[in-house]
């Protein structure tokens, strides 16, 4: 699997461009679109976008995660954040919305979608 920055890369030379083109269309400077390409620095979502757009592609596309496209940008941003965590941290964090999903108040029935654990899911049904 290619990284973001290889991704990043192969896209910004798909469409003709070279580092400083890119760079002044999403308002960055050279040396950052050389250190995203060599993944030597993080990329925030908003920078993310603004290459999507330039490249003509959805931020899924260099994530890697083409069901990005689909997300509403809180729910990109909330991954991306998610993905800045240690495992530990990934764990804690994966608890906390199980909890959250126990409170009525926080719990969205319209979902339709419950998981009971691990790959195992039932509609609100109860039917598997």
């Amino acid at each position: 699997m290619s990284t973001l920055g290889e991704r990043i890369k192969f896209n910004r030379k798909r469409n003709g461009l070279n580092q400083e083109q890119l760079a002044n269309a999403i308002g960055v400077s050279m040396m950052s679109i050389r250190r995203y390409e060599n993944d030597e620095r993080l990329v925030t979502i908003e920078t993310l976008e603004k290459i999507a757009k330039i490249l003509k592609i959805p931020v899924g596309s260099l994530t890697g995660n083409e069901w990005d496209a689909s997300l509403a940008d809180d729910e990109v941003e909330l991954i991306a954040d998610y993905n800045k965590l240690t495992p530990e941290g990934k764990e804690v964090a994966r608890e906390r919305v199980r909890e959250l999903t126990e409170i009525p108040r926080y719990y969205n029935p319209d979902h339709g979608v419950k998981i009971i654990k691990g790959d195992e899911r039932q509609d609100d049904t109860g039917e598997e």
